[in-house]
């Protein structure tokens, strides 16, 4: 059984050599690499041929100004695996056996798709308050996400990745698991699979992030629809940080107290859980990442009411 690992890239020249090797040198050796480069202009597309030199499972597609679902959705079409795996560029790693240890699973013809476990990389300080709290093991990874590893005449048959941005993983979860719930079809865990995923390292990647998620969440509502709910508590803190524009802009003291008593609230929870757990600096840097996102979002979003509305960041 062949795997096609697609991986995604733009402009990944410091990563794409090591995330090349860490698929190569998997235990399961059945296997291509397609990488579908979105338009790079560092090399990146240079390195990936020079190493397709010496690998001949390694392809590179160029597809100029294509986003990260697209890609994906490209490469699915071009693998010749009956299993697709979708990786990240700057994948922080996967065990050895990662592919060994999940493609078992397919022999059961019923299995569409195969969750592995995640660990969170901690490589700043910014990634790990980003992190903090979150947790990936058992059915909250089957859940929270959609399978890596799945058949590809399954994928196509449910149409790939909708080209929104923000939430295209969550569509395409949800899709999953209606398959799996309206037919015999079943989704599998394999906790000896271990992917490990990276988030932002810097407040500016963060930022950049963020700012992405608020332009492109109105993309993804369109086609999730969630009730008014939804909207608030995706922009909640953006909410919240415009309270900061109050206590700097608006110096009227009622306005000033109504606008700095949620702030200093969720401060004062933030302090008093890293104090209680003993990770201070992580609470008040997870409470940072709370007012930039919330800035980050709202600029986003006004960027999309603007008519700014590409899909990449």
């Amino acid at each position: 059984m062949t795997a096609s690992i697609i991986i995604p890239t733009l402009n990944e020249k410091e990563n794409i050599a090591n995330t090349l090797y860490v698929w190569l040198n998997q235990s399961y050796t059945n296997l291509e690499i397609i990488i579908v480069d979105g338009g790079s202009t560092d090399g990146t597309c240079d390195i990936v041929e020079e190493i397709s030199k010496i690998h001949n499972n390694v392809r590179l597609l160029v597809e100029k100004k294509t986003g990260p679902a697209e890609a994906r959705n490209k490469g699915c079409k071009a693998a010749n695996g009956e299993i697709v795996v979708f990786a990240d560029a700057d994948i922080a790693g996967v065990n050895k056996d990662f592919l060994k240890n999940s493609i078992k699973h397919f022999d059961d013809l019923n299995v569409i798709g195969v969750s592995p476990d995640a660990e969170y990389s901690n490589d700043t300080l910014v990634e790990t308050a980003f992190f903090s709290g979150r947790k990936s093991t058992g059915l909250n990874a089957m859940l929270s996400y959609y399978p890596l590893l799945m058949r590809q005449d399954t994928f196509l048959e449910l149409g790939g990745f909708p080209d929104i941005g923000f939430g295209e993983d969550l569509i395409m979860r949800d899709k999953v698991i209606k398959k799996v719930i309206t037919s015999p079809k079943k989704l599998v865990f394999e906790p000896q699979s271990i992917v490990s995923i990276h988030g932002p390292h810097t407040l500016g990647e963060f930022w950049t992030q963020q700012k992405w998620y608020g332009r492109t969440f109105p993309l993804y509502a369109a086609k999730a629809r969630p009730e008014l709910e939804g909207y608030i508590n995706f922009y909640l803190n953006t909410f919240l940080s415009c309270t900061l524009f109050f206590i700097f802009f608006v110096p009227y003291f009622p306005v000033l107290i109504v606008n700095l008593t949620p702030l200093l609230f969720s401060f004062t929870l933030y302090l008093l859980n890293g104090i209680k757990n003993s990770n201070l600096k992580i609470s008040l840097v997870k409470f940072l990442l709370i007012l930039i996102g919330g800035f980050a979002k709202g600029f986003g979003l006004l960027e999309y009411l603007l008519g700014k509305r590409r899909i990449g960041r």
